[in-house]
């Protein structure tokens, strides 16, 4: 009959809980914006994070191609679309999400662009 020994009960548990955890952001109208830290959906912190305040919302996708790495046999390629939404003010500019979902960002663009009252462009189309 095995034994576990109860120290390494938390070295065993970290690993899922870094699985299971995740971030999202929370924005406002005030421009109080937080990080939300998650672990099985539960918000385990929450700070707040500073965005640069846009001028615009840009929404646009991105193509990527990657090959083997072999130069003599090409083994194969892959392709992907990422969509990104990202806040641009006069002289800088943020990547806010990305995800290889277009309706997702297109949603969240248009609730970002309405919250903030900032103009959106949509390069999707």
């Amino acid at each position: 009959m095995a034994v576990v020994n109860l120290y390494y009960l938390p070295l065993m548990l970290i690993p899922v809980l870094i699985l299971f955890s995740g971030y999202s952001f929370e924005f406002n109208r005030s421009l109080q914006h937080k990080v939300l830290i998650t672990v099985f959906g539960i918000i385990i912190f929450k700070f707040r994070k500073s965005f640069i305040h846009p001028d615009y919302i840009s929404l646009f996708h991105q193509s990527f191609k990657e090959d083997s790495g072999f130069e003599v046999l090409a083994f194969g390629e892959d392709r992907w679309k990422s969509y990104t939404i990202k806040f641009f003010n006069s002289n800088e500019n943020e990547v806010i999400f990305v995800t290889n979902n277009k309706e997702e960002v297109l949603s969240l663009g248009k609730q970002l662009a309405e919250l903030l009252n900032v103009e959106l462009y949509n390069t999707l189309v």
